[in-house]
């Protein structure tokens, strides 16, 4: 208890004005970012996204990406 009190000093109450603001931006940000990683090792059609019915493909997508012609010279210019 003696913890809990010390921690809501004068000197920390800073923080707890700060948490709603940062809760609030770990859901907007955070959870996209979260959530594209996901679907980056799935295989995501718009057929199947529709369904909900998502394939694990694993890296897959990734070495099809850094093979294709195109987006690998769009990087070299």
């Amino acid at each position: 208890m003696k913890r809990v009190r010390q921690f809501f000093r004068y000197d920390n109450i800073g923080l707890l004005y700060i948490l709603p603001a940062f809760i609030y931006m770990m859901l907007l940000v955070g959870y996209p970012i979260v959530s594209n990683i996901v679907l980056g090792f799935q295989d995501v059609t718009v057929k199947n996204l529709a369904r909900g019915t998502k394939h694990f493909v694993g890296l897959q997508n990734y070495i099809t990406l850094f093979h294709d012609e195109v987006h690998v010279t769009d990087f070299a210019n």
